[in-house]
Order: structure tokens, then sequence, then C-alpha cells
């Protein structure tokens, strides 16, 4: 999958990682990924999510699991009907294809 293509196609991106400080998380991420894929775009902070942090306490009993229930409230409450997904957690990817999300 080409994230640069498909944010050139007009889809939104969002991160969800395993990692914890989600608050700077939020301040980081953005800045690399747009150095990193050297194109403008607006990546929206509700579309971050980092599960490991410690202060928010993502329920799940693994990273895969709290991914996974980020995911499923995220299809609930966002304004998207499509979502894929770019893990290198097998774990992640085996349980999410339970729940119909592309990867």
């Amino acid at each position: 999958m080409n994230i640069k293509k498909h944010i050139n196609n007009g889809w939104d991106l969002g991160i969800l990682t395993a990692r914890g400080e989600e608050t700077t998380i939020k301040q980081i991420i953005p800045l690399w990924l747009k150095t990193h894929l050297k194109i403008d775009f607006n990546l929206n902070e509700k579309n971050i999510y980092a599960v490991g942090d410690r202060i928010k306490n993502y329920p799940g009993k693994n990273d895969s699991e709290r991914k996974l229930k980020v995911l499923i409230e995220y299809r609930k409450t966002s304004k998207y009907n499509r979502i894929k997904l770019i893990d290198d957690n097998k774990t992640t990817i085996d349980l999410i294809k339970l729940y119909n999300f592309e990867y």
C-alpha cells in the first residue's frame, strides 16, 4: 500500500500506534510524516491514537486488542465507512481480519 498515493487521492490519514505518550505522538508524528513523505497534508489530531499511553489507558489485554478496540469504536463514530490498516504485527493483522478491516 502506498500511503503517499492514498493521500494524493484524497484519503485521510490516521495513526494507530502501540507506542505510549499520546500527547507527544500527536505533536511529533505529523511533523515527521510531512518531512518523510515530502507532501503537505493535514493530519487531524483526532485521528492519532497511541494505545500504549499509560495516562489514557486504552482497554485491552495487549497492543493488538487495544488497536482493534480503537478501530471498532472509530468505525462506529467517525465519518469514515472504509478504513485500511498498515501494521507490522501479524497478531494485529490476524485480529483485524476477523472484523472486516482492510489491511
